[in-house]
């Protein structure tokens, strides 16, 4: 009965630390448990008290030390080819029953000759060099725990693989096969792809480029804003909801969303410096700068789209593309800045 805590649990302890150090952590447990055991057992006189203290000893160390016996089977199954996992497995089981079988019947004979302490000994003993065996093991990475994975950072199986890939490998591809994968994305009500910010440094040689693509860029999605704000979807209250829930689930993580925090700031922060502007001078203009050229898209006070906002927000980002563009088209803009040092 007590085998099933750790049953239960087994499958949470090898997702956390990997199937070969849990085996590793069982072995040096059940060492360590016996040897509590057996100071317990050498107390005299024995009393009520250290009965039961036995007792509970040896039931709540119990599932911890299944650990390592049960971590076989799973680590069998990720070095097995998968045609042959079934023998595998047979195998490991078969290895065990014997195990069971014999040693039971051994260490009892070793008791009758050398004693119960010595042979516990002996136990503890193979029980710390079982740990030290398997210790390399924890080296293996097929071994180690999986790395989580999202739904934001890899292909999903009705996903355009290639544009995935570059977007995923901080590419730059047309604004319009982005969209196309994250609303079908969101209808069927997955994760949006999220993409990195690459450092400055390493993106540094590709800023004419994402500067002529820009205009495009722009045009794409404020023509997204306004059809939205001309179609079905923010009609009524209810299809607001509807549309703001469906942004909700399919964004980042709030821990994603911070560690996007972090590479934005750096990312802005290093171009600064580099494009000349001394950040040392005064906090304020830098802060007024940034106020200027990007303003609220939601009501103070708000954090995030409702369905009370979305509808002034999806106009407030038509106008920001659209502030762009003309920005874009500006000539005098255009030589101050983009081609003078940019191009």
């Amino acid at each position: 009965l007590m085998i099933v805590p750790s049953a239960a649990g087994s499958n949470k302890i090898f997702a956390k630390m990997g199937a070969a150090t849990a085996c590793v952590v069982g072995n040096a447990l059940t060492a360590l448990a016996t040897i509590i055991l057996l100071q317990i057992a050498n107390i005299n006189p024995p009393t009520s008290v250290t009965y039961g203290v036995f007792f509970a000893v040896m039931y709540l160390s119990f599932p911890l030390t299944v650990v390592s016996q049960l971590s076989t089977g799973p680590m069998l199954d990720r070095i097995a080819p998968s045609s042959q996992r079934g023998l595998v497995q047979g195998l490991n089981s078969s290895v065990m029953q014997f195990g069971m079988a014999l040693f039971p019947w051994v260490f009892g004979l070793l008791s009758d000759g050398i004693g119960l302490t010595t042979t516990l000994w002996i136990c503890i003993g193979i029980s710390f060099a079982a740990a030290v065996v398997n210790a390399p093991l924890m080296l293996v990475k097929v071994l180690q725990p999986r790395k989580k994975v999202h739904e934001y950072d890899h292909a999903l199986a009705f996903d355009d693989e290639d544009v995935v890939k570059k977007l995923l490998g901080g590419e730059w591809v047309p604004p319009e096969k982005r969209w196309q994968i994250n609303q079908k994305r969101m209808l069927k009500g997955h994760s949006f792809i999220v993409q990195d910010y690459v450092s400055y440094a390493d993106g540094k040689a590709n800023l004419c480029d994402m500067k002529r693509h820009a205009k495009a860029d722009f045009e794409f999605y404020g023509k997204q804003m306004l059809s939205h704000l001309e179609g079905d979807c923010l009609a009524d209250e209810d299809k607001r909801e509807r549309l703001v829930r469906m942004i909700k689930k399919s964004r980042a993580p709030s821990s994603k969303q911070e560690e996007l925090k972090r590479e934005l700031g750096e990312w802005f922060a290093d171009y600064m410096v580099d494009a000349g502007y001394q950040i040392d001078e005064s906090p304020f203009i830098f802060k007024q700068l940034i106020l200027s050229a990007f303003p609220r898209v939601i009501p103070p006070g708000d954090t995030e789209f409702t369905k009370e906002n979305i509808e002034q927000a999806t106009l407030n980002f038509a106008r920001l593309y659209n502030h762009y563009l003309e920005e874009e088209e500006n000539a005098a803009y255009l030589n101050a800045f983009a081609q003078a040092y940019m191009a």
